[in-house]
């Protein structure tokens, strides 16, 4: 399939309580994007966009990523049910913190849900990055992501799951 038949990704938004998976619904909000066409963002909407800035005469353009972005703060995190290297492609297009999830390895699931979970990309462990991201940049105590650990029930002396 080439990007020509695909010129724009398909996003779906939504919004989820990232408080909710320690303390109820105080700590903050997070807006997920779900771009389902890793590549195509990168292609059709952000080096697209650098060929442009480096070819063109006028004013520095953003690229669709920088974008959608600059009206936000705090850690970007990424989780795919593809491997890492599909996130990975608009990294140099995220501005800040960027945690990427994906489902490197071979799968041994049979259904989405049970394929989230044992490449550890489910909603718990998207949560946990989030928590994590937050607690390096010191906007929360590494005790929040402690409690997430353990409330959500991952054991930490589990081997990642690509090597298994």
């Amino acid at each position: 399939m080439g990007f020509v038949e695909r010129p724009e990704p398909n996003l779906a938004a939504v919004n989820f309580d990232i408080g909710a998976s320690t303390q109820g619904s105080r700590f903050f909000v997070a807006d997920a994007q779900a771009p389902a066409w890793w590549d195509g963002w990168r292609a059709n909407l952000t080096i697209t966009t650098a060929r442009a800035n480096r070819l063109g005469d006028g004013p520095r353009r953003r690229s669709h990523v920088e974008a959608r972005l600059s009206e936000t703060r705090g850690p970007v995190v990424a989780a795919t049910d593809y491997v890492r290297a599909f996130a990975e492609q608009i990294r140099p297009y995220v501005p800040r913190r960027y945690v990427v999830l994906g489902t490197d390895g071979f799968g041994r699931s049979d259904t989405r849900e049970k394929l989230r979970r044992f490449f550890e990309v489910d909603r718990h462990h998207v949560a946990v990055a989030a928590l994590q991201a937050l607690a390096e940049e010191g906007a929360l105590p590494e005790a929040r992501v402690s409690d997430a650990i353990s409330k959500y029930g991952i054991d930490r002396a589990r081997p990642p799951p690509w090597t298994v």
